[in-house]
């Protein structure tokens, strides 16, 4: 049988790492349904943090020593957050690193603080009872 928690937390993580803007501007509807969908910076914002959460929350799934070792699970989603922003400089967006892109990852690991914080304190609460 197979295990779907490692196989969603690839896909997750994949889905993190694709450079959109990349497809957005080769692929024009594509285009058109990310400015609709991710058009204003609250959007984009949520977009991180969502995508982030769901990241987290299916790596500390899939992984949940993770959630005794912080530092680990944390060094991990802010190197995801930031070969994300690296591959999104080099596929498309052609230029140095700045503060937006510093901005992205604050973003990515509030996500993957609010996945953290959800899992270890439900399994604190269930441990409780």
């Amino acid at each position: 049988k197979l295990n779907w928690l490692p196989v969603t937390a690839v896909i997750l993580i994949t889905l993190a790492l694709f450079p959109y803007g990349w497809l957005a501007e080769r692929w024009q509807l594509f285009g058109r349904a990310t400015d609709f969908i991710f058009g204003t910076e609250l959007a984009h914002v949520a977009g991180h943090f969502i995508l982030f959460a769901a990241v987290g929350t299916a790596v500390l799934l899939t992984f949940p020593r993770l959630q005794t070792r912080p530092r680990l699970y944390f060094g991990l989603i802010v190197l995801v957050g930031f070969l994300q922003e690296v591959l999104q400089l080099t596929t498309f967006k052609e230029r140095p690193f700045a503060a937006n892109e510093l901005f992205d990852i604050t973003i990515d690991v509030l996500g993957g603080l609010a996945a953290f914080y959800w899992l270890t304190r439900n399994q604190r609460l269930e441990s409780r009872d």
